[in-house]
């Protein structure tokens, strides 16, 4: 008799440890759900996220990206630079701009995220890694210094070493397409 009543007592003493223990997950689990509204019916037609191509390679630390988002909220531009949040209300018709960072001698490989509000408080979200084009959202970023040597005196000469064509302070500052000549002439 008194095992019987000792199992009946551990059998309620368990249920009622599983009752709160599935309470509380449950009272968790709610808390940490974002709250979805009740009239949001299913996402119409989805709107198109175009984004106009990019200029690769380049030598400037930033770019400015055209983005197209119908009734969109928000837009988050990722790449190997890190992410870019703009906020506020774009359109289908005209192009948001923003400006992404880039990191030099880096090839960014960039995905766009668009949060579209379809009804008041109901969203979904758009993702593209390809401009309105098809091709892929990839900047190359070349490093926009070129350092040349300032050559005062040739090794083996004492006459010295001018950069052609002969500047009066004796820097030459070439852009990088263009290769460095020095003339032995005085």
């Amino acid at each position: 008799m008194i095992r019987i009543v000792v199992g009946v007592i551990a059998c309620l003493l368990t249920l009622w440890l599983i009752g709160l223990w599935l309470s509380s997950a449950t009272h968790n689990t709610i808390l940490a759900a974002p709250a979805i509204p009740v009239d949001c019916g299913p996402p119409p037609t989805p709107e198109a996220l175009r984004i106009e191509p990019v200029t690769s390679p380049t030598s400037l630390l930033t770019q400015t990206l055209q983005v197209y988002l119908g009734h969109g909220r928000a837009i988050t531009v990722t790449s190997e630079a890190g992410a870019t949040v703009m906020t506020g209300t774009f359109s289908a018709f005209t192009p948001t701009s923003i400006v992404i960072s880039l990191l030099p001698n880096v090839t960014h490989h960039l995905n766009v995220a668009g949060q579209v509000e379809y009804a008041s408080g109901c969203y979904y979200t758009l993702f593209t890694s390809n401009d309105l084009d098809g091709q892929p959202l990839t900047i190359i970023q070349t490093s926009h210094f070129v350092y040349l040597p300032i050559v005062l005196r040739d090794a083996t000469s004492s006459v010295p070493l001018r950069p052609f064509p002969d500047t009066t302070n004796g820097i030459f500052v070439l852009n990088d397409q263009l290769a460095t000549r020095y003339t032995n002439e005085v």
